[in-house]
């Protein structure tokens, strides 16, 4: 197994999927899968609202562009990788 971190240049929430630029080989990653994660709960304050509510919206993670994040790849030619988590 081999790990990097790299910053996120590219996403496509529909695949989970990023390519991440790793600057200490000066290389750009192939397509890395983000492995599923506990959905991330984002609180949209109105202040027009006279009671106090928040409208929700509850989304897996997914790293956004410019992230840093921890890949892995898999041993072998051409190898799988996967993003693991943001830094």
């Amino acid at each position: 197994m081999s790990v990097r971190i790299g910053q996120v240049q590219n996403t496509n929430k529909e695949k989970r999927q990023v390519r991440v630029f790793f600057a200490d080989v000066g290389i750009m990653s192939g397509w890395l899968t983000v492995l599923q994660s506990p959905p991330a709960v984002t609180i949209n304050d109105s202040k027009t609202t006279p009671v106090h509510n928040h409208a929700m919206d509850i989304t897996p993670w997914m790293p956004k562009i410019g992230d840093n994040v921890l890949c892995l790849y898999v041993p072998g030619f051409n190898a799988d990788g996967y993003v693991l988590g943001a830094l």
